[in-house]
């Protein structure tokens, strides 16, 4: 069995959002400042530091519970919480995890300015910002910009590589394309890492040819998008399949307020 510590922040986070910053003993909502994760079966009887075996509570529940067990009880909360809340619990911190590791590690780029924005699921829900630290690069241009910078990434991928040969690529262009960014839940990540033009005695229509090469992560992350927007055939499986991106995708809030009262709606017909 996997062994998770309480004091890693991202197990700390994931199990907050797995329970819906709910006590799991009382039901009530729990700050998470003064949040606690109580061992479902003490450590003295035998429990596990295991994602079955954390629940959500706070302070003031978690003493007055300490090591006691009721065992009349004991059965069907391990259910519970082994088919309702580990298993939410499970695919936030493999997100959080993904997320740290897709994470920019550098010093942020200075003079970045948010140029577009797109649709990374919901529709309309402008959850891709681009970004752009050159003067070159405008929201009157950019959409040309991802344009020409598109056909060539269709390209590379149709190789199964991330460069691609023999690009229109004049100085301007280069110097576009390279300060181009993708910021997705606090996250950056590089467009091209790198374009360089092909010098040379080349006649005067192909002297701008060159490579663009692409950051892997950024390919990475437009292949997962596309796998994830595919919705399953079966009417009966597009709920779950709706649960699960909403969860992997959190839709804006004035999106999601609409669907609670589209659902509230419709529970009283």
């Amino acid at each position: 069995m996997k062994i998770y510590s309480i004091n890693d922040p991202l197990v700390r986070e994931a199990i907050y959002f797995g329970y819906r910053g709910v006590c799991f003993y009382t039901g009530r909502p729990v700050p998470k400042e003064m949040m606690e994760i109580d061992h479902l079966i003490p450590i003295a009887k035998g429990g596990s530091d295991s994602i079955d075996n954390y629940v959500l509570t706070c302070k003031k529940t978690n003493l007055s519970k300490q090591d006691k067990i009721e065992s009349s009880l004991i059965e069907r909360m391990q259910y519970i919480v082994k088919i309702a809340f580990a298993p939410r619990v499970l695919r936030k911190l493999e997100e959080l995890k993904r997320k740290r590791k897709n994470t920019f590690r550098g010093k942020r780029p200075e003079n970045l300015v948010c140029v577009r924005y797109k649709s990374l699921f919901w529709n309309g829900d402008r959850g891709i910002k681009i970004l752009a630290n050159s003067p070159l690069v405008t929201t009157e241009n950019i959409y040309n910009i991802l344009k020409v910078l598109d056909k060539y990434l269709i390209i590379a991928r149709e190789h199964s590589i991330t460069f691609c040969d023999d690009a229109d690529l004049t100085s301007k262009f280069v110097k576009q394309i390279k300060s181009l960014w993708y910021e997705i839940d606090n996250r950056l990540i590089k467009l091209v890492e790198k374009a360089i033009p092909y010098e040379g005695n080349l006649p005067d229509k192909y002297s701008v040819y060159g490579t663009i090469h692409f950051n892997p992560k950024y390919i990475s992350f437009i292949e997962e998008l596309e796998a994830d927007r595919k919705e399953p055939d079966d009417e009966s499986e597009y709920d779950k399949y709706l649960g699960i991106m909403r969860q992997k995708y959190p839709p804006p809030e004035h999106l999601r307020k609409k669907w609670e009262e589209q659902e509230k709606l419709f529970s009283r017909i």
